[in-house]
C-alpha cells in the first residue's frame, strides 16, 4: 500500500473571518490581506499567529473592519486622484497652445481678415472723398 501524504495544517479561523465581512460584500482577498496585516495569516509563526487570531477574534474583528476602511478611504482617494489628473489632461488637451501650427494658421488667417476689413474700409472712405469732391 502506498504511504499517505500528511494533510496541510490549515487555520480555519481565516475562513470564519472571510464569511463574516462577505455577508458585509468585501471579497475574500481583501479580508486575507487585512488580517495579514496584524499577522493573523503565516506571519511569524504559529504562536505569534495565535496571539493575533485571539486580539482579532476578542475584538469581533473590529480592527480588521477598522483595516478595511482604511483599505477603501485609500482607494477612493487615489480614484479622485486619477479621475481629477484625467480632468486636467482633457483640459489641457481643449486648450490650444500659443505657437502650435493651427493656432498660427489661425493667427494668420484673423490676420489676413482684419487687413481685408481695413483695406475695404480704407476703399470706401476713398470712394466717399471722390463723391464729395464731386459736388463741390
Amino acid at each position: 500500500m502506498a504511504p499517505r501524504r500528511k494533510r496541510a495544517r490549515t487555520d480555519h479561523r481565516i475562513y470564519a473571518a472571510i464569511d463574516h465581512f462577505a455577508a458585509m460584500g468585501y471579497p475574500a482577498r481583501r479580508v486575507r490581506s487585512a488580517v495579514q496585516v496584524y499577522g493573523g495569516a503565516d506571519g511569524g509563526g504559529r504562536e505569534a499567529a495565535a496571539a493575533a487570531w485571539h486580539l482579532l477574534e476578542e475584538s469581533s474583528y473590529y480592527v480588521v473592519h477598522e483595516k478595511l476602511f482604511e483599505m477603501e478611504n485609500e482607494e477612493k482617494q487615489l480614484l479622485e486622484r486619477h479621475q481629477e489628473q484625467q480632468q486636467q489632461q482633457v483640459k489641457v488637451k481643449e486648450e490650444p497652445l500659443e505657437g502650435t501650427c493651427c493656432n498660427l494658421l489661425l493667427g494668420y488667417a484673423q490676420t489676413d481678415a482684419k487687413k481685408k476689413k481695413r483695406k475695404d474700409k480704407e476703399e470706401e472712405e476713398e470712394e466717399e472723398e471722390e463723391m464729395s469732391c464731386h459736388h463741390y
